[in-house]
């Protein structure tokens, strides 16, 4: 459950809940879908081990008459109601990583970003340049509070859902199946790409640029841009398109001219990011929604009856 919930807490740092969410939505399936397998084949070879065995008829004679065939009917049946319990406890385990590693970044959660601009906001109102809400300031408030909240949702599934039973000794087969299954679907992956690396390079770069751009009462890069007031002209949302539009430049593939072993005869530039692809998959229902509901509550505030 906590190898579900740390991805899940780590994504929704970085991206919305609702997309951390979907992106872990595949691998829930998949577990939750390994596990009730390995439910079915433990009690189908359970099963067959009893009718194999030349003693089951009388076994079978003898419990008759003590009434012991409706506790191996509902033993078996615990068996397959524990797996159902347990993908609950898998699910909700993913939602609640998902709403708590949102808090612990202003990117994370879009309720936090409302909150700064609105802070920001009042601040200007009374003359000061801005609220001191920044990404390293809220992520030093708000991370050490995502990981207690991580932790203890954690030990509440774990009461909940499965009776602390991770920490008593598991079925020696049970583990070695699951454990198959998993580097089974992780030699599927394949090596790493190049451009998956230059993703991930991307994307720790954009990690550090937030975090440093203004540390409070150090600065940061972002005072190497200011305006003629001696403020700074970079924000977050400049980090972030920047680093967007970096992934319509770069290359997906290594060129050609780097590669010796591609073929010069294919195609020599690629990039990582195209805009058939971004048209696709943006939800641009959301931003128009989103946007609008913010049109709408600046307009609010400027009319005056």
């Amino acid at each position: 459950m906590l190898g579900l919930m740390l991805p899940t807490w780590f994504l929704s740092m970085w991206i919305s809940n609702t997309a951390a969410t979907s992106m872990m939505l595949p691998v829930l399936i998949a577990v939750s879908e390994q596990t009730t397998t390995m439910d079915d084949e433990t009690e189908s070879d359970e099963s067959i081990n009893h009718e194999n065995n030349n003693d089951t008829r009388e076994i079978q004679v003898k419990t008759i008459e003590s009434g012991s065939p409706k506790t191996l009917v509902q033993g078996r049946n615990l068996v397959r109601h524990d797996s159902k319990h347990l993908n609950k406890g898998f699910a909700l385990g993913v939602a609640y990583a998902a709403n708590i590693g949102g808090i612990a970044t202003l990117n994370g959660n879009l309720a936090t970003l409302v909150f700064q601009a609105h802070v920001d906001k009042r601040y200007q109102d009374y003359g000061a340049s801005y609220s001191g809400i920044t990404y390293g300031s809220w992520m030093g408030f708000a991370f050490p509070l995502s990981i207690l909240m991580l932790i203890l949702a954690w030990l509440w599934l774990q009461v909940v859902f499965t009776r602390c039973s991770c920490c008593k000794t598991s079925d020696k087969e049970r583990q070695d199946r699951m454990m198959t299954f998993v580097k089974q679907e992780y030699k599927k992956l394949g090596n790493v790409r190049f451009g998956e690396i230059e993703v991930m390079v991307i994307f720790v770069g954009l990690a550090l640029m937030f975090l440093l751009r203004n540390i409070p009462g150090v600065g940061g890069w972002g005072d190497a841009f200011l305006d003629v007031d001696g403020e700074s002209t970079v924000t977050d949302t400049t980090v972030a398109v920047l680093m967007a539009t970096v992934l319509f430049i770069l290359p997906n593939k290594l060129p050609s001219k780097w590669n010796p072993l591609t073929d010069l005869s294919g195609p020599v530039y690629t990039p990582i990011l195209t805009w058939p692809v971004a048209e696709k998959k943006i939800a641009w229902g959301v931003i128009l929604l989103v946007g609008g509901g913010f049109a709408l509550a600046d307009a609010n505030f400027r009319f005056e009856y």
